[in-house]
């Protein structure tokens, strides 16, 4: 536990169990590595599993396996090869994730691809997701920017708007009408614009400017922009 892996330029290690991870330039770790702190400021490669309690990223890293934290930033590009795990999650610029991430404040701003569940307590992007699976969260707060499709969301309160630039870019490209696609959004407070869905359920829900939802369900109020088109609206009891 009382050993560094350092690597300045180019090099490798073995990985293991270490105190602190240093990589400064192009470094391949070529099995899992278990340490307190994980920095790299350039290129990384880690051939396996990835735990450790705090990790910084500025450059570019691929974890061929799940990665573990207490606590992650990122600006780069980082690609993890199965789950991730981390308590504190802070990304910038493209993420892509083989399997689900599983956080309680989990932040993003770029890209963000993966193929399984996104749930947190707290989750906040700007920028474009697109998942095959659900996100789920107390707060779920999405910017637009940049097309999302997302199989289903579900949350307490979930606020889908475009981001300043986002409403610029549409400006000058007016044909483009939704920017998030779901097939269906859950939740007890919803405000929604320019998200296509075929199912929304909520007890107050806002249908904002851009929307079209196929079946809209609420149990106490639904507001609905003059721009927006909803093909079927009822009130129901309690969901």
């Amino acid at each position: 536990m009382d050993k560094d892996i350092k690597i300045t330029g180019n090099g490798s290690s073995g990985g293991g169990i270490v105190r602190n991870v240093k990589i400064v330039g192009e470094g391949v770790i070529h099995s899992d590595v278990e340490s307190q702190y994980f920095k790299c400021t350039g290129t990384a490669a880690v051939n396996g599993h990835l735990r450790s309690n705090q990790i910084k990223l500025t450059g570019s890293l691929h974890v061929q396996g799940d990665v573990y934290g207490d606590s992650i930033k990122t600006s780069g590009q980082f690609e993890v090869g199965g789950k991730l795990e981390v308590r504190h999650v802070k990304l910038n610029g493209d993420t892509v994730v083989k399997r689900s991430i599983h956080s309680e404040h989990f932040k993003a701003f770029g890209s963000v691809r993966l193929h399984g569940d996104c749930s947190a307590e707290q989750l906040r992007i700007k920028g474009a997701i697109q998942t095959e699976g659900m996100l789920n969260a107390e707060h779920i707060d999405i910017g637009l920017y940049g097309l999302c499709k997302v199989a289903e969301i579900g949350g307490h309160k979930i606020e889908i708007k475009r981001t300043l630039m986002s409403s610029l870019f549409h400006m000058f490209n007016p044909k483009r009408q939704s920017d998030l696609i779901a097939d269906t959004i859950e939740g007890d407070v919803l405000h929604l614009e320019h998200t296509e869905a075929k199912v929304v359920r909520g007890r107050k829900v806002y249908i904002g400017p851009g929307c079209r939802i196929g079946l809209v369900e609420y149990s106490e109020s639904c507001k609905k922009h003059s721009d927006a088109v909803t093909e079927v609206c009822n009130q129901i009891g309690s969901l």
